[in-house]
């Protein structure tokens, strides 16, 4: 029986190196292999935001207007609720995002004072809650319970007593943010509709009015609550939410204008029932 000679194998040390560098570059593969197969999926697709409107009640809202924005107002999406309230937003690269309620057109449609929001329940951009949004998935429950709000109304005349039409009504908050508008209608009424509690100076804007009416030669001037010229002499206006505050009315100083090319030039000529027609200012011209 031959004898079994202990042989022993020495690994040169360049050979060790070169073994070691196979095993890290296969470990690298694999890893990035794992990191693509997980990654792939996703890549190039967008994702979403979903949810549902409902009032205090529990009643789906539909026509509620969501707005969708990133945070570098980049990207800005909207949508609006269906027949149960519910909505989605797609097509969103992968970020933070803030959502926003607006019931604006709502509460024209339906005369309803729904007042809007941001998620969660937020009152301004500010504070609102950031919704994430990951490529290829589907972020839900992203949901409104929106709150009824309270209101302003009113109407506006000229000096002469005529109902005025088009003149813009502009609510501002203690900040002197704009909190809503409206424009009067055909009889000088206005409604101001979904405010927060809170005091608001209201701002009579008659630039479109006098934009449309040009051929009277008669502008009326701007004006504040009540009969101010600013909104730091403003008398502001208490709102409490659920309810209306009427009466809040305006009769705007009437005055003589004539043309000059394509601008008007307001003259100093104030007109009152009892001083000018609107006969007599178009002689003006």
């Amino acid at each position: 029986m031959k004898d079994i000679k202990e042989e022993k194998f020495f690994i040169m040390p360049g050979a060790f190196n070169r073994y070691m560098k196979r095993i890290y570059i296969c470990t690298f593969i694999a890893f990035s292999l794992v990191l693509i197969i997980q990654v792939l999926p996703a890549w190039g697709q967008s994702g979403s935001i979903s949810g549902r409107v409902i009032d205090t009640l529990g009643s789906p809202l539909e026509g509620i207007r969501v707005e969708v924005v990133n945070l570098s107002e980049t990207i800005e999406k909207e949508t609006y609720t269906d027949s149960q309230g519910n909505y989605q937003v797609a097509d969103l690269s992968e970020g933070n995002y803030k959502v926003y309620f607006d019931p604006y057109e709502y509460n024209l449609a339906h005369g309803t004072d729904y007042l809007d929001e941001y998620f969660n329940n937020k009152r301004s951009s500010g504070l609102a809650d950031l919704v994430y949004v990951q490529a290829g998935k589907e972020t839900t429950g992203i949901n409104a319970r929106l709150e009824v709000g309270g209101r302003i109304s009113g109407k506006v005349t000229d000096s002469t007593g005529r109902a005025l039409k088009d003149i813009r009504v502009i609510a501002f908050d203690s900040d002197y943010v704009r909190a809503g508008s409206a424009f009067t209608d055909s009889n000088g009424n206005y409604v101001i509709r979904g405010l927060y509690s809170g005091e608001y100076r209201l701002r009579f804007n008659p630039e479109l009015y006098n934009a449309t009416n040009g051929a009277n030669y008669l502008d009326v001037i701007e004006e504040w609550y009540s009969k101010k010229k600013s909104f730091v002499e403003a008398d502001p206006v208490i709102v409490n939410v659920e309810e209306e505050i009427s009466g809040i009315n305006a009769s705007l100083k009437l005055v003589a204008s004539r043309l000059a090319g394509q601008n008007r030039i307001l003259t100093s000529v104030e007109v009152s029932k009892d001083t000018f027609t609107t006969a007599q200012a178009v002689v003006l011209a």
